[in-house]
């Protein structure tokens, strides 16, 4: 019954990690402090869940 209990949290912890949350956002920024125009550049943030 160990062995069973065992790999079923090994399964769980496995499977939990694989939810992954993606935001992506718009990054503006200047390149030069002294320039007028800004460029824009889409982004990626991946957040994964850890359950412990």
């Amino acid at each position: 019954m160990k062995i069973y209990t065992f790999l079923f949290l090994i399964l769980f912890t496995t499977l939990s990690k694989a939810q992954t949350h993606r935001f992506v956002y718009e990054y503006r920024y200047k390149p030069d402090s002294t320039a007028d125009n800004f460029k824009n550049v889409n982004m990626a943030l991946d957040s994964y869940a850890i359950i412990y």
